[in-house]
């Protein structure tokens, strides 16, 4: 049998909404004192202005903010010996869609994606995966910088805020690799709406509700 929520009055139903509503106010309260406070983080300047390459070629860092004051990276697990990105990441990737930065360049932004693999690979398996969002291939060393490799398990995947000063200079104002990345996934933020929410492993279900993927 399909497992299914249980089936109750339209009162009582109404009581336990009202009761999610409350909770649900609880964490969006709680989401804007968190971001109140990335607000006001110090930030950290950048070793220097590394060179990456990309859909324009060789560029420096700077060059690739364009027009933007901010920068938003998404660190993709895509080693140089590797034939294929991470499939996490790249759901990540296919998740952000076409638009994002058109919305986000409106407000002094820029998003892009970052990985160690040669352009070529990036360029292949952006086409591949139907992946629009601008992808640079980045030396290790701006990888270490970042915190994107561990010594154990070797380049892992986050997303790093960089802010361009008046002069040109590059900060850090933000970086994670925590689960927080997951909430910036339109899907994600979607799917934990419904009944069966992510339907991953080891996620706090009733019993007998679909878990069959592995966390994204």
């Amino acid at each position: 049998m399909t497992a299914q929520p249980p089936i109750v009055d339209l009162s009582t139903w109404q009581a336990a909404l009202a009761e999610q509503s409350r909770i649900d106010e609880d964490l969006i309260a709680q989401t804007k004192v968190a971001a109140a406070s990335r607000r006001r983080l110090p930030m950290t300047p950048v070793s220097q202005n590394y060179t990456v390459v990309g859909p324009e070629g060789e560029q420096s860092l700077a060059e690739i903010f364009g027009d933007a004051r901010q920068l938003v990276v998404y660190h993709v697990m895509y080693a140089p010996e590797w034939e294929a990105a991470c499939p996490h990441c790249t759901q990540y990737a296919i998740n952000q869609g076409h638009g994002i930065n058109k919305e986000v360049s409106e407000r002094a932004t820029r998003y892009v994606l970052m990985s160690r693999a040669p352009y070529e690979k990036l360029a292949a398996w952006a086409e591949l995966k139907s992946i629009s969002t601008p992808w640079y291939s980045v030396p290790t060393e701006f990888a270490e910088e970042m915190g994107r490799i561990a010594p154990e398990f070797g380049d892992t995947p986050g997303i790093t805020v960089f802010f361009k000063a008046d002069d040109g200079t590059i900060y850090r104002t933000y970086s994670t690799g925590g689960s927080i990345i997951e909430t910036t996934m339109p899907a994600s933020a979607i799917l934990r709406l419904t009944p069966y929410g992510m339907q991953e492993r080891g996620e706090d279900s009733p019993e007998g509700w679909p878990q069959r993927f592995d966390a994204m």
